[in-house]
């Protein structure tokens, strides 16, 4: 394998590392993906790949002694890399001395949690964002068509249960179900809502099956 073979050898183990690494967060999580790419899961990508990018060049080693043909080292190594880091390095002491002190795998899985942690924040402050989003493009319609969404949505009797809710807070009563409705919908029922457009609005939620 010729030095200028290991570049991009480590680049498709790098490259390799961010997508095992969003799946791993996603999955650990349970968010949307595009929650998972925020700032500290750049600590876990980064500790992972490092991992993935020595265990690459190390694996050469490995590759050089079977019948994989040199030409193509430069891809089979990532592979052989990768696998070795999640099979074997993960799981290898870190000791101080005569003293374990951790796995690498509990370093991973430190990381891991911390950038679960921060999807889960992520996801809530872009549901949080929707809902307002959503909330503003409701609230230019008349209240008669506010109150057909919450019917359709929420059931026949969640209409009167809100207004009345509202009126003994002495709150508008508007503004009370239109936020009320967008706090129930699912996240694909808001990206429906909000990509609709405003004037076929109250038509398209109407042929939703009513949950």
């Amino acid at each position: 394998m010729d030095a200028g073979d290991y570049v991009p050898a480590i680049g498709i183990a790098i490259f390799s590392s961010l997508i095992l690494a969003a799946v791993e967060i996603q999955h650990k999580s349970q968010m949307r993906i595009r929650a998972c790419f925020v700032l500290n899961a750049a600590l876990y990508w980064s500790v992972v790949a490092f991992g993935n990018a020595i265990s690459t060049v190390l694996a050469l080693a490995v590759v050089q002694k079977t019948s994989v043909p040199a030409s193509l080292y430069w891809l089979v190594t990532p592979f052989f890399g990768v696998f070795a880091f999640e099979a074997v390095f993960k799981n290898t002491n870190v000791t101080i001395g005569s003293q374990g002190v951790l796995t690498i795998k509990d370093w991973t899985d430190k990381a891991l949690n911390i950038a679960a942690a921060a999807a889960i924040r992520r996801d809530q402050d872009i549901e949080q964002n929707e809902r307002q989003k959503l909330a503003s493009q409701l609230m230019p319609y008349d209240e008669a068509v506010i109150n057909g969404l919450v019917l359709i949505k929420m059931g026949q009797s969640a209409v009167l249960q809100l207004d009345a809710d509202a009126n003994a807070s002495q709150a508008d009563t508007k503004f009370y179900k239109v936020h009320s409705l967008v706090t129930v919908l699912t996240p694909a029922e808001r990206r429906y809502w909000m990509n609709t457009e405003a004037k076929n609005l109250p038509d398209a939620v109407a042929r939703l099956p009513i949950r």
